[in-house]
């Protein structure tokens, strides 16, 4: 969580200062999105670990090295 602290309190404000005109914006937008998440939620219940999931997986839209679908990802996390 500390980690998470830093980033929130030192790195985003930052880069939200800066204009990311590429497709690097996206992926900070997700990983902001990603931070307060963790920050706000955490990451242990069944919705927010999925909600993070969801967001990361396309963060790669490309997925070149990718050998499971986003489907499959969440079956393997969220299926007994």
């Amino acid at each position: 969580m500390e980690n998470v602290d830093l980033m929130l309190s030192n790195i985003i404000p930052v880069l939200n200062k800066t204009k990311l005109n590429t497709y690097k914006g996206v992926n900070y937008d997700i990983a902001k999105k990603v931070s307060e998440i963790i920050k706000t939620k955490g990451y242990k219940t069944d919705h927010a670990f999925k909600e993070i999931i969801e967001l990361a997986y396309d963060s790669n839209k490309t997925g070149k090295r990718r050998h499971i679908s986003k489907e499959e990802l969440l079956k393997k996390f969220f299926t007994s």
